[in-house]
């Protein structure tokens, strides 16, 4: 049995994103084998008296207050630093560290998210591991190369050029990395020399488990962290160029977003286009698949856990998505998803799957099968193992 204190970004105990939920299986994991002790930032709204998980107890959970705007002579100080570490800076957090590191000794320091990783840069005496959400490099890169922004090209360029100094001087340091795909994972292994092992993420099937009724009706489903600009670019193109060739050819159809922290300009959208609904800040997703008969990915950048198209499988929902939408899953085309870039194409795909009961309930039946079969936590997580023995 290992020691191992688990710094996270964000204390799991509302899951209501993909990190989140990533981190708490993660953690439920590990404490199955080891003594897991974690410190990060607090919830809103959360008290004391919740700082506890079903398998860490109140005495090993710590957290500072919630993540606040930098001071500006911070900020001055770390401008050299990525936007997203500055984003969750905060003195308070290495200051825990260190308080934790007193109480006892531990063996690995397990960081969730690189953008936390420079807190763990003094603790050089014990197995470090980081859990890369996904690499910043690849999505600056992208979305600079995509972008006629000129003001978000050069945003992305100047982001870009911080996560490369960054991959230099505070990643390279680390003795393990994970990795949620197999393009991240090459990724990571250009600009590190330790081992970089897969870790994808998967989907609790107990808690995601077929609906009992059939698939009808003409309902598509859109989830996701709406501050994340990926997520919030892919409503808007779903919205202006896909969901109307929808429409035309199936007139009753319903597109429902859940999900948190919209602009305002994308929940003016959402109230401008027809027969589109909203939900924010959701505390159970579940009663959204089963009242869905399609889930829709139309991510045209971005990186990270696909945590949604997994349980929306596992739930049965036939899954369109672009190629992006789904990278690093290892799904094929048919197989319980249809894979289509093109909003034509798209569009094409849901109409059909929208109007041809026996097509959808053969997708129903493998998006429930691959679900079970490939992603669920047991066994995606054993990677965990050859780390920590």
């Amino acid at each position: 049995m290992k020691k191992i204190l688990f710094l996270t970004s964000n204390f799991p105990k509302v899951l209501d994103n993909g990190g989140k939920l990533r981190d708490y299986h993660i953690m439920k994991y590990l404490a199955r084998k080891h003594e897991l002790w974690v410190v990060g930032f607090n919830e809103p709204g959360l008290k004391k008296t919740d700082l506890s998980l079903p398998f860490v107890p109140a005495e090993r959970c710590f957290t500072v207050g919630e993540t606040r705007d930098t001071a500006f002579s911070d900020f001055f100080r770390l401008r050299y630093m990525p936007l997203w570490c500055l984003i969750y800076y905060a003195p308070e957090i290495q200051e825990m560290l260190d308080k934790v590191f007193k109480m006892t000794d531990f063996d690995c320091l397990h960081v969730s998210h690189s953008f936390m990783a420079h807190y763990a840069l003094k603790y050089s005496r014990i197995k470090r591991v980081i859990d890369h959400h996904n690499v910043k490099t690849l999505l600056y890169r992208d979305t600079g190369n995509k972008t006629n922004n000129p003001f978000r090209k050069i945003n992305c360029a100047a982001e870009l050029y911080k996560w490369y100094r960054y991959q230099r001087q505070v990643l390279n340091n680390f003795e393990y990395h994970t990795a949620c795909s197999g393009e991240e994972q090459n990724a990571i292994k250009e600009f590190v020399k330790a081992p970089v092992e897969l870790l994808p993420s998967g989907v609790d099937t107990d808690k995601f488990y077929p609906k009992n009724e059939g698939l009808g009706g003409y309902n598509l489903l859109f989830t996701g962290s709406l501050d994340y600009f990926p997520n919030h670019e892919a409503v808007v193109y779903f919205c202006k160029q896909i969901l109307p060739r929808v429409r035309r050819l199936v007139p009753e159809v319903v597109f429902q977003v859940v999900g948190r922290k919209p602009t305002h300009g994308l929940e003016q959208l959402l109230r401008r286009t027809a027969n589109t609904w909203f939900s924010c800040d959701v505390r159970d997703i579940r009663p959204f698949y089963y009242q869905s008969t399609l889930f829709v990915v139309p991510l045209l950048d971005g990186a990270g856990t696909r945590l949604k198209i997994m349980e929306a499988m596992a739930t049965g929902l036939p899954v369109v998505s672009t190629a992006k939408g789904c990278q690093g899953l290892g799904l094929k085309d048919g197989e319980g998803i249809i894979i289509r870039d093109d909003p034509q194409e798209m569009a094409g795909a849901i109409v059909q799957l929208l109007t041809d009961h026996e097509m959808r309930q053969k997708f129903h039946e493998k998006a429930i099968r691959v679900a079970r079969e490939n992603f669920s936590w047991d066994k995606v997580l054993r990677t965990l193992d050859v780390i920590y023995s």
